[in-house]
């Protein structure tokens, strides 16, 4: 279960539990850049200077199914409008992303009834630096 939790980490705003695609398709896998300078000098050895990485960014994307999946959407959309900031809480999963995030550019959203799923996409990133 993936949970986003208020920034303070003390209540629940919304999870992710039953057949989500959530972990199955790679949304915790983060995007992030490394960053590493080279100081180059004349006769001597490359002197790396590891300056650490930048805030890591989920590229989010989420099926919603079942009697409550209007419900759901509704909730996401609106902490997306609020540029809520939330707290990931990934159960255990993948405790180093656990950290405090912001709504980033794009949330989109499909609708397929003939299906009776909706599909969203969305960026989470990291507040870190």
């Amino acid at each position: 279960m993936v949970l986003f939790r208020n920034e303070g980490n003390t209540s629940t705003l919304f999870q992710f539990t039953g057949k989500t695609k959530i972990l199955t398709k790679g949304s915790l896998s983060p995007n992030f850049n490394i960053k590493v300078s080279r100081n180059r000098r004349h006769g001597a050895k490359d002197i790396l200077h590891k300056k650490g990485i930048s805030n890591r960014e989920f590229r989010m994307r989420t099926v919603l199914s079942g009697t409550d999946r209007f419900t759901n959407l509704t909730t996401l959309t609106a902490l997306a409008i609020a540029e809520t900031t939330i707290y990931l809480d990934t159960e255990d999963i993948y405790d180093t992303y656990n950290g405090t995030y912001v709504f980033d550019r794009r949330f989109e959203h499909d609708i397929d009834e003939t299906k009776n799923i909706i599909t969203i996409k969305f960026n989470l990133l990291e507040e870190a630096n």
